[in-house]
């Protein structure tokens, strides 16, 4: 450069690429930031890849002024003249020289370049040479010291591999003496394996025997326990209309009983009592065994529960001479969450048990918090969540080794217990079940002549309870019940005032097929002012709430064909009897379930005469309403217009608002 005059200058040498020969820029002279030419050029590519391309010197004359600058200290100026040479070693590009210059290039430095172009050619291939032969030296010199690296981990490995082989030798002599020993293990293996098997097989055989057993064991169960639960039903139907006249009797309204007669009539409506109170505890305990017992947690206040106690079982201890104390102690929980009904239960339970079996002396009930953990396997209480309820009595007390067999069901402590108190020994099993379905349980202090102590422990808000066994469903049985109930049934119409039915009547529909049961309930609506329609069967009340439209109805839940649930849920769908007030009625707690389907209310069975009076007391009062009156909020004309006429009624006063 400094021979030519030039001002800037720049090298570029061929490299094999993969897509063939590419010309990379290999080094400069007084370069700039900013002024550095393309990296790399493939042949044919720009001026530098034509030159070499045509193996001859390229003359640029008057380039543009933005094409190449020289940069100094004190300023800068643009390069006017630009020259490539080709480097060409026997006809091969190696390489491409360019320079720039102020001046141009006359012929002698062109001459020059061409001469010095062949100098410049040789030297950069004698330095790829030099290159290629460091690098092929170098890449020797590390194979052969991977080599001799290679030769010594032979070495090492030949050795490791005679003292494996002579291990092995050593092996295979052990292993041929074991072979030996172990064909005859083998032996002995074969045999006793034949016996294992054959004993399998026979275990087999006795497991599925024991498996069917336990299933054939389970469902008869299940269906005992069903068994019970409709037999109960059953006896609870008649013995509802028994009690229900008994009771009539008894009271001698007319005044033409000899006295003789209203107490041998009072003795039948106390024996059928206990008759119920028997069957009741049947219908619990069968309901807890086939797993259909439903808790229905709500808010109990402890002051009204102890004055519940106090009320109920006061007169009874007081009539025996007894001491009776109901004490909620100072620290106890004001209220607790759970089945309020199912507590009580066992409660009472409890109580008239510690009042039966007292002669003399007194029966406490102390509300405190629970001091000790809940023992029971499905409750997971600590000790501040729980409500701790104990009876305490100075009555004839229970040895130890009874204190477990007196909650089973059906057993007493002994013989004795049964001919002097009575009762059946199903109290206290169901106590158990209860308080574990309620999350706790019952506890048992006790000594033979001086009393007993049973604690009820429950937790203050509801926990997962044990759930029990599957029971079979109700319509699994419930055709053959049906079919019992429609064979006692009378099949032939009720008497009622169908045929004297006028437009301005207070009509109520009685749908049940208990024939006595519904002749009392026809009786009762001609007493209190109504006239009566009569059904014994879902399909007959159907047709008659469709064709009547009554004041009210009253529908017994199990019925011969479609059941009561099923002509309430016909009822509530037909807009033309939707409106008609339901009071249901069964010998099944199912009150929750009859509000869940919108009937006004439930009556369970038995009914005596005081539900009987509060029943009709309400269907009164809901007959006397003339008017009812509906508010549709309804922003559309249009459509709020059609929703009055779809529910407007004679006795229905609709008024609207559009917000």
């Amino acid at each position: 450069a400094g021979r030519l005059d030039a001002k800037v200058g720049a090298v570029y040498t061929v490299d094999q690429g993969t897509g063939g020969p590419v010309l990379e820029f290999a080094g400069g002279f007084a370069f700039s930031p900013g002024t550095d030419p393309s990296g790399s050029f493939e042949l044919g590519e720009g001026l530098v890849g034509q030159a070499a391309l045509d193996r001859r010197l390229h003359v640029l004359r008057d380039v543009p002024s933005d094409y190449l600058r020289i940069v100094s200290g004190t300023g800068e100026t643009r390069v006017r003249n630009i020259v490539v040479v080709p480097l060409l070693v026997e006809e091969r590009v190696v390489g491409v020289l360019e320079l720039g210059s102020l001046l141009p290039f006359d012929n002698v430095q062109q001459r020059f370049l061409a001469q010095g172009a062949a100098i410049l050619a040789g030297a950069v291939e004698s330095a790829r040479g030099r290159e290629a032969l460091a690098a092929a030296l170098q890449q020797s010199q590390q194979l052969s010291e991977e080599l001799q690296v290679q030769h010594e981990e032979l070495r090492a490995t030949n050795e490791e591999l005679e003292i494996h082989a002579q291990a092995l030798r050593d092996s295979e002599e052990r292993l041929r003496a074991q072979q030996e020993e172990l064909q005859v293990s083998n032996e002995e293996l074969a045999e006793k394996s034949k016996l294992l098997v054959r004993r399998n097989d026979d275990l087999e055989r006795a497991t599925g025997m024991l498996e069917e057993r336990a299933q054939e064991l389970a469902a008869a169960s299940r269906y005992k326990s069903q068994f019970l639960a409709n037999m109960s039903h059953e006896l609870r139907t008649p013995l509802n209309s028994l009690l229900l006249l008994a009771q009539s009797l008894a009271e001698n309204p007319q005044g033409n009983l000899a006295d003789e007669q209203v107490e041998a009539v009072r003795v039948i409506y106390d024996s059928g009592r206990d008759l119920l109170n028997l069957i009741n505890d049947i219908l619990d305990l069968a309901k807890i065994e086939a797993g259909r017992t439903e808790l229905h947690p709500g808010l109990v206040t402890v002051d009204d529960l102890a004055d519940r106690l106090r009320m109920s079982f006061r007169p009874e201890a007081d009539r025996k001479g007894l001491g009776f104390r109901v004490e909620v102690a100072e620290g106890a929980p004001a209220s607790l969450v759970t089945d309020g009904k199912r507590l009580e239960q066992v409660l009472r339970n409890l109580v008239s048990n510690a009042i039966k079996f007292t002669e003399a002396g007194e029966v406490e009930v102390v509300f405190r918090r629970d001091l000790g953990a809940v023992d029971a396997s499905d409750a997971a209480s600590s000790p501040s969540d729980c409500l701790e309820i104990a009876v305490r009595d100075t009555g004839i007390g229970i040895v130890p080794e009874h204190h477990e067999i007196i909650f089973e069901a059906f057993h007493q402590a002994d013989g004795g217990i049964t001919r002097r108190y009575g009762g059946t020994g199903l109290g206290l099993a169901i106590s158990r079940e209860l308080a574990r379905l309620l999350g706790g349980e019952i506890r048992l202090r006790s000594e033979p002549g001086v009393g007993s102590t049973f604690t009820l422990v429950v937790p203050l808000a509801p926990t997962v309870a044990v759930p029990g066994q599957e029971g079979v469903g109700i319509a699994d049985l419930q055709g053959n019940r049906l079919e019992q109930a429609a064979s006692r049934v009378a099949t032939g119409v009720i008497p009622d005032d169908r045929e004297s039915i006028r437009a301005d009547d207070r009509l109520l529909l009685v749908v049940e097929d208990d024939v006595r049961f519904a002749e009392l309930l026809v009786r009762k609506c001609s007493e209190k002012g109504f006239k009566c329609l009569a059904a014994t069967t879902g399909e007959e009340g159907l047709e008659l709430a469709r064709k009547h439209l009554p004041s009210a109805v009253l529908l017994d839940i199990p019925l011969p064909g479609i059941d009561g649930w099923a002509v309430l849920a016909a009822l509530k769908e037909d807009m033309r009897t939707r409106h008609i007030p339901v009071h249901t009625i069964s010998a099944e707690d199912a009150g929750v379930e009859a509000r869940r389907r919108a009937a006004i209310g439930h009556t369970t069975k038995p009914v005596d005469l005081a539900k009987m009076e509060e029943l009709f007391g309400r269907l009164q009062d809901i007959a006397e309403r003339d008017v009812r009156s509906v508010l549709v909020i309804e922003d559309r004309t249009v459509d709020r217009r059609a929703i009055v006429e779809l529910i407007a009624e004679k006795d229905i006063s609709v008024h609207e608002a559009d917000k």
